[in-house]
């Protein structure tokens, strides 16, 4: 068996649900980015890409094969190494983000508990496109640069008078 190091290509397998994304932002040659993290070390991730989409879908476990490059200058991952992978499909720069606790899920829907200039907790609807790590996206409900309560929510209803403690952006 022959190993490649530099550059160095590490296999992934995604649920084929995701397939439709991937092979709409993958056409035309599109350069997705994929980041890697040693599952054991520095915790550092190394960024590469895309290089390979498998054409058949495994039947006994119903995933897809990826492959990506990584230069990897510095030998950093070794064949037969676990890695915990990320692929970029794209980046929504005008994207609205709240911490993902600020969102909570009720009999109505998903909404958010506002601060108003009163320093008084309002309950707000709140539409939410996606969450990704401890970030979620919201495309309505809320404005920029509203105040959202991300922490103590369980003590709250609408009305309720609000001390901001160890505020932060």
């Amino acid at each position: 068996m022959i190993n490649q190091i530099q550059p160095i290509l590490v296999r992934f397998a995604i649920a084929q649900s995701q397939l439709p994304d991937i092979q709409r932002y993958y056409r035309g040659g599109n350069a997705l980015l994929v980041r890697a993290t040693p599952s054991e070390g520095t915790g550092v991730s190394l960024s590469g890409t895309l290089a390979f989409v498998d054409n058949n879908v495994d039947s006994t476990s119903g995933t897809v094969l990826l492959k990506a490059r990584f230069s990897n200058p510095e030998g950093t991952m070794w064949p037969g190494q676990y890695m915990s992978v990320a692929l970029q499909l794209y980046v929504d720069v005008n994207a609205l983000t709240l911490p993902a606790p600020a969102v909570l899920t009720g009999q109505q829907g998903t909404y958010v508990y506002t601060i108003d200039t009163a320093g008084t907790a309002r309950q707000r609807p709140v539409q939410v496109s996606r969450t990704v790590d401890s970030l979620t996206v919201i495309t309505s409900g809320v404005a920029d640069g509203e105040r959202v309560i991300v922490d103590g929510q369980s003590r709250l209803i609408p009305g309720s008078k609000v001390a901001i403690k160890g505020a932060r952006k």
